[in-house]
């Protein structure tokens, strides 16, 4: 997913929308949907936050 995600990232970043379609799909590795959430919410920060992350206050 991930080298996918990169070799069509130019186009991705020129069109207006963006269609997933998971149809036949029997599921997978949540972990990909991370790759994708940049694409769909491009203002946001995303990071994993653990225990000492929050105990350091981020």
């Amino acid at each position: 997913m991930d080298s996918l995600l990169k070799l069509h990232h130019a186009n991705i970043m020129k069109a207006n929308f963006m269609i997933v379609d998971v149809r036949g799909n029997s599921g997978g590795n949540d972990a990909n949907y991370f790759l994708v959430m940049p694409y769909q919410y491009p203002q946001a920060v995303f990071g994993l936050i653990n225990k000492h992350s929050v105990a350091d206050g981020l």
